[in-house]
């Protein structure tokens, strides 16, 4: 969502975000490799840039945190509840409507 207002507080965050995973043949630089992710609660001012992958689910072992690990082991399929991409889908006739939900 638009957050109006932040801009001078935000843009120099994106920027360093695709400054920092835009690799060394420019022309294939993916917008898709920088994520933003709202976390309820926070204010726009608390955000940062992080390196690697966000999951926001509390861990289910004893161990929380380990700094410079090789590997990250998940005991279940990592994903996500909901997603922000919206889609549309055009139908022709009242047939095509009736399908859809099946």
């Amino acid at each position: 969502s638009k957050q109006n207002g932040y801009e001078d507080y935000l843009a120099p965050l994106v920027a360093q975000a695709c400054v920092d995973i835009c690799p060394d043949n420019r022309q294939n630089f993916n917008v898709d490799n920088v994520r933003v992710s709202k976390l309820v609660g926070g204010f726009v001012d608390q955000s940062e840039i992080i390196q690697g992958i966000v999951v926001r689910r509390k861990c289910e072992g004893t161990v929380s945190c380990v700094e410079n690990a090789p590997v990250a082991v998940f005991s279940q399929g990592v994903d996500t509840s909901s997603t922000e991409t919206k889609g549309t889908v055009l139908i022709k006739s009242a047939q095509e409507l009736k399908d859809y939900h099946k």
